[in-house]
């Protein structure tokens, strides 16, 4: 979903990229920030937009634990998280590292693309996001320990093997490439 106010522009939600945690901050700052359109969907004008990506190891185990605690739940009108919900489909949590390092090579920068077209100014989240944070005011002290809270527990329990996250690595070289030079 898009979340539009003066102050800060057009902020696009793409899922498990630390969206929720974004979206609070911003409209804790102007109570008169406005939504446009569905969760997840792209804005309807792309007028100072700005995204945030996050490592694809980390966003699977994320995107994982979210699937399992909606219990399997399928999105209705959002595209393309919808997509990528039916994509997977009803798995464990080895199918699902299967899934992703064999049928679904490169999920992440098809997903992380179909949120930011070339207009839209992308930040990560393990980093830059907090300079655009601070260039339009949010005081980050006590926030990142909120976001630190906001955390799903479960999210830890999913552990990667280290010879799964280097193929999932190779497979998202396009993400790598484009947003972590």
């Amino acid at each position: 979903m898009a979340l539009c106010s003066p102050i800060w522009g057009t902020f696009i939600h793409v899922p498990k990229c630390g969206g929720t945690w974004i979206r609070h901050m911003l409209k804790a700052m102007d109570k008169n920030a406005w939504e446009d359109g569905f969760p997840h969907s792209l804005p309807i004008a792309f007028d100072d937009c700005w995204a945030v990506v996050r490592d694809p190891v980390d966003w699977h185990r994320s995107a994982y634990a979210q699937r399992v605690k909606d219990k399997w739940v399928r999105y209705g009108k959002i595209l393309p998280w919808r997509e990528y919900c039916n994509m997977i489909g009803k798995c464990t949590w080895q199918q699902y590292l299967y899934r992703i390092t064999h049928d679904l090579q490169g999920l992440c920068h098809w997903l992380f693309t179909s949120y930011t077209p070339p207009a839209v100014k992308v930040y990560r989240l393990e980093d830059t996001i907090y300079d655009k944070l601070r260039e339009v005011g949010v005081d980050l002290d006590e926030k990142i320990s909120d976001n630190q809270r906001n955390v799903t527990p479960d999210c830890y329990k999913y552990t990667i093997p280290d010879d799964v996250a280097e193929q999932i690595r190779e497979y998202e070289r396009g993400v790598y490439e484009r947003w972590y030079p």
